[in-house]
């Protein structure tokens, strides 16, 4: 399944929508701290961009361990970590590695088999005069170059997504230490209770 939060104001905090996205500000004199919930759906895990700006005159860290979220139940789901979101998208990564991998492998072995064919030879009269067999190379050529642009296809493919993870990983929120009068923003991602998955929000 696919998943995303869907936040709700408390009554200390205001809500307002931008195109299509909520943005849930919480002020705390002097800091602004804004939740936008992201329109789109992930498979594993649930994300949230959150943007702090730093109003005091002392510098603070602000990373994913300083981010919680808690249910309406009390639970609290776990934050993913940059390490955490790294080696999900690298184990994803050497998965489909390994089955684009075991498909070149299966089209470059079908398309090595020769064509086999076999009959038999009839006179006018019904009566089998005898049996024919051979082997037909003729198409491997065939078969081979269609394989080779179905490897190369699926390469590209791969290469494309793996390019797609880790532009991903490059908006998420890692500690940082925002200056007075500065702001941060990065996405944080929640890796969603096995319990609540079967939910979908």
């Amino acid at each position: 399944g696919k998943y995303k939060i869907d936040f709700i104001a408390a009554a200390d905090q205001s809500s307002k929508m931008q195109q299509g996205e909520e943005w849930i500000d919480s002020i705390d004199p002097p800091t602004l701290v804004r939740v936008i919930e992201p329109t789109d759906w992930m498979e594993w895990a649930a994300r949230v961009m959150i943007v702090v700006y730093n109003g005091s005159d002392k510098p603070f860290n602000l990373g994913p361990e300083n981010v919680r979220l808690v249910l309406p139940d009390g639970s609290k789901v776990p934050v993913a970590s940059y390490d955490e979101l790294l080696a999900k998208a690298k184990g994803q990564q050497r998965r489909r590695a390994f089955g684009a991998a075991l498909g070149a492998f299966a089209r470059g072995m079908q398309s090595s088999q020769p064509g086999e064919f076999s009959g038999s030879v009839y006179n006018n009269s019904g009566r089998q005069l005898g049996t024919f067999s051979g082997t037909d190379n003729s198409g491997n050529a065939t078969a081979q170059m269609l394989a080779q642009q179905q490897n190369r296809q699926e390469l590209e493919g791969l290469r494309r997504r793996n390019a797609e993870d880790m532009s991903e990983l490059a908006s998420a929120l890692r500690t940082t230490t925002i200056e007075p009068g500065k702001v941060i923003g990065g996405e944080v991602y929640f890796a969603l209770p096995k319990g609540l998955q079967k939910d979908g929000t």
